[in-house]
């Protein structure tokens, strides 16, 4: 007896490890794209037996209608190109839903030509479900910033101004295209940086509301040079992961 498994072979034990992922591993001849292995993980992102994976407009045809286009057209130029890529699109279920499908892909060259396309697919949709909230809350905080009464400025952890409203643009003199690249710091004098800088570094650890100005007169700075009086407040919003500055003028 050879005291062999079926498991003894390299290409075995690749195979099982492959199939103990969440990640659907896929071959395919790169001028038909006709599949020759899909991996059994297949069944559970769809919804439909792996053997329908090997009929021949299978993938494409469940490839959503709104990307099937450009899908197609994306895998025709890169696979020709010989270059490894990835892509995402939306599938579409047996049971009608909508998947989004990270698509990882390695091609194999002959000769100046695709002969074989290897890759994964990667079930993205709750990372895709997060962006959209993301960009939802993100709507929401914009408009929420525009129609407030004072001048309003958010501003990422760095100290990057990621966005400013109308009332801000009148009060430090900045037009809407030239907040991008400033810092919190520079609307505020030289001689208090530093220490704005350390102030704006507790702020972001205490996750908190407060206000800068209850015992203090500060001064902000516009883009003239002038130094302006204020009062400001400050709050982290969590889902953008900024903080806004309302600041309002002061006589």
């Amino acid at each position: 007896m050879s005291g062999k498994t079926s498991f003894d072979t390299a290409e075995d034990r690749y195979r099982i490890l492959l199939e103990s992922t969440p990640l659907v591993p896929w071959e395919a001849d790169a001028r038909t794209w006709l599949f020759n292995y899909v991996g059994p993980q297949a069944a559970s992102l769809l919804g439909y037996p792996v053997e329908n994976w090997y009929k021949d407009t299978f993938w494409v045809d469940r490839i959503h209608p709104d990307d099937r286009d450009a899908v197609v057209s994306t895998r025709k130029r890169l696979s020709r190109e010989g270059t490894d890529y990835e892509f995402e699109y939306r599938m579409i279920r047996a049971n009608g839903a909508t998947v989004w499908i990270c698509d990882v892909v390695s091609v194999e060259m002959k000769i100046g030509e695709p002969t074989v396309l290897r890759g994964f697919l990667i079930d993205v949709t709750n990372r895709k479900k997060a962006e959209a909230a993301l960009a939802r809350s993100e709507s929401r905080f914009t408009e929420l910033m525009e129609a407030a009464p004072d001048a309003m400025i958010a501003v990422r952890a760095d100290g990057s101004i990621a966005l400013a409203n109308s009332q801000a643009e009148e009060l430090f003199g900045y037009a809407r295209d030239e907040w991008e690249g400033l810092t919190i710091e520079q609307l505020v004098p030289e001689r208090h940086r530093e220490r704005h800088t350390a102030h704006r570094a507790t702020f972001h650890q205490e996750l908190a509301r407060r206000s800068m100005a209850s015992d203090l007169t500060l001064t902000a700075l516009h883009r003239n040079g002038a130094e302006i009086p204020v009062e400001i407040s400050l709050h982290l919003s969590k889902p953008t992961r900024v903080f806004s500055s309302s600041v309002a003028f002061t006589t």
